[in-house]
């Protein structure tokens, strides 16, 4: 089977949604060919080739950092998405379109759909639909809500990764129809083992990790109030990640007083990320 994929983001661009739709990818690559549709960003080639998975990367405008996206990002790449996915259907068949992200990514998939008559399997992401950290939410903005509404609704198969996306779905755009519940799924990493001294942990701290992008909805300012409440000098939590609020949290850490026992990490590799994980007794999401 030839599949063609839209996704914005792509590792190294953005953070998890990008990262498992990597994994699915590769996965599908496995005994399909997959063509990828994603953003350029400076330092990335252009067009890449991994056995039977291809990635092409196209302009987007204002993106300024691997793990965030802009707006003007987000508006861009759809019609920049759909003049390389016309450009490469009138010259290689393909038997199915699939999108990752109601929005941006769906829109370029459903119009070239339509056009080339091929079915368009919509996997929904969670923040894509709904996102109440922030005020462009989907279902908040007028001209986008009812956009994703027909999205939803007109995609041959909808895929949710959770119960609650689904939900979200159905309570917030009206939809009726079914929706294919498919979790994300991560292929384990091999992990080196590390010593905490090669991490330059004391070995009797008691090291808390928390892993993802410092944006708005991760909710790391309740981390950090309760880790203030423990009140235990030999906490210490690892902040994997980086992101737009990072300096505000950094500075709420100082203002909280356990600036001391919070380490930011920022953007590590994923062996670094996968020896601060083993080094940890306990992972927390606040998200």
């Amino acid at each position: 089977m030839r599949i063609l994929a839209f996704n914005y983001e792509y590792p190294p661009l953005g953070g998890g949604g990008g990262v498992a739709f990597e994994r699915i990818a590769e996965a599908l690559a496995e005994r399909n060919q997959v063509t990828v549709i994603t953003s350029l960003f400076r330092g990335l080639e252009r067009y890449e080739c991994r056995g039977n998975l291809r990635i092409l990367r196209v302009p987007v405008l204002m993106r300024r950092s691997l793990c965030t996206a802009t707006m003007p990002s987000l508006v861009s790449y759809w019609p920049s998405s759909l003049r390389e996915g016309r450009h490469l259907l009138r010259r290689e068949p393909f038997d199915v379109i699939n999108s990752h992200f109601a929005v941006p990514s769906s829109p370029a998939a459903h119009q070239l759909a339509q056009r080339f008559g091929l079915p368009h399997v919509l996997s929904m992401h969670g923040g894509d639909i709904f996102d109440p950290s922030k005020l462009t939410s989907p279902h908040w903005l007028p001209g986008v809500r009812p956009l994703v509404r027909r999205l939803l609704k007109s995609a041959d198969r909808l895929v949710a990764q959770s119960r609650n996306t689904a939900d979200n779905a159905r309570r917030l755009y009206g939809v009726d129809r079914a929706i294919d519940l498919i979790p994300l799924g991560i292929t384990p990493d091999r992990v080196n083992q590390v010593t905490r001294d090669e991490l330059g942990i004391e070995p009797d701290r008691f090291v808390i990790a928390t892993v993802g992008r410092l944006v708005a909805r991760k909710k790391l300012e309740d981390l950090l109030h309760i880790l203030a409440a423990m009140n235990d000098p030999r906490d210490l939590l690892l902040v994997i990640g980086d992101g737009p609020k990072c300096a505000e949290w950094q500075a709420l850490a100082h203002q909280l007083g356990v600036a001391d026992r919070v380490r930011f990490t920022g953007y590590v590799d994923d062996s670094e990320r996968n020896a601060m994980l083993a080094a940890a007794v306990l992972f927390a999401s606040t998200s």
